[in-house]
């Protein structure tokens, strides 16, 4: 019997540290003001337009972490985002990235401080395109216009079951296609 209440007494502990660190965690995000970030550069549906039709190239590559372990998560089943590089989604990536040619940032940076844009340019997201990696974690991208692209991929995966932190985050690459080119890249931090 000793060791039933033992047992249950762990579990109850356990139950107990977990909602306090619920309350502790969401009480925090709610108290910090979300900053409105206002770009500069002006959305042209024109440009983006131009590099979101159909064109001769294409952009094939994989998705990959290193989890601190030493074991490896691909993209395995999540999207990877196309979106043209003019100079409005380049202004938006050095906001997000530090950086419009390659980045990262953590899940835990992203649900921290997202980046609250005063506003976005509903064709901004309707011209981008979207492909799901494969069961490998291979992506692929076809009838892509000559330019310039950035590509985004976002890993994210829980250390166990029990867990209410995701692991992983999002990348940026950046890449340029021109002439019938196939690109092939691995996005990784």
């Amino acid at each position: 019997m000793y060791g039933v209440v033992r047992v249950i007494g762990r579990k109850m502990k356990k139950v107990i540290y977990c909602i306090a660190l619920f309350f502790l965690v969401t009480s925090c995000a709610q108290n910090k003001p979300i900053t409105k970030l206002y770009l500069v550069s002006i959305f042209s549906k024109e440009e983006t337009s131009r590099l979101a039709s159909p064109g001769i190239n294409s952009i094939k590559g994989s998705s990959l972490m290193r989890q601190v372990g030493g074991g490896v998560v691909t993209c395995a089943g999540q999207q990877i985002a196309l979106i043209p590089a003019t100079n409005y989604a380049s202004e938006r990536m050095r906001y997000i990235y530090g950086s419009d040619k390659a980045g990262y940032r953590s899940v835990l940076s992203m649900q921290n401080s997202p980046p609250a844009f005063s506003e976005t340019d509903p064709d901004y997201l309707n011209l981008q395109k979207n492909t799901l990696c494969d069961a490998q974690g291979f992506f692929k991208f076809e009838k892509i216009a000559d330019g310039d692209f950035f590509l985004l991929s976002t890993i994210a995966w829980k250390a166990d079951a029990n867990s209410f932190v995701y692991e992983g985050g999002t990348m940026l690459r950046k890449v340029h296609v021109e002439g019938g080119e196939m690109a092939e890249l691995v996005i990784a931090p």
